[in-house]
């Protein structure tokens, strides 16, 4: 039996910015290097985030991914291909 299987997706965010605060024990390079060893945290607070400029972001993103199985009885046969595309 054969079957395929297609999905998608797609965004555009356009604002005043992404702002987040990274997990703890990862890096974030979008701030100088002191923050990022520890030397000094831009983040106080659990889930606050401390910013004194305006972040602007215009993301697009979007993928497809594409299954196709075939069951030949002795083995199976599966394909597995995407693509995603980001830019911003």
């Amino acid at each position: 039996m054969a079957s395929s299987r297609f999905s998608g997706d797609y965004s555009h965010n356009k604002g005043s910015g992404i702002n987040g605060q990274n997990p703890p024990g990862t890096r974030n390079f979008n701030v100088p290097q002191i923050f990022a060893t520890g030397l000094g945290d831009p983040f106080p607070g659990k889930y606050n985030t401390n910013t004194n400029f305006e972040m602007l972001a215009d993301i697009e993103t979007g993928g497809a991914a594409v299954t196709v199985e075939n069951d030949f009885g002795a083995f199976q046969f599966r394909s597995i291909s995407a693509y995603r595309k980001t830019e911003g």
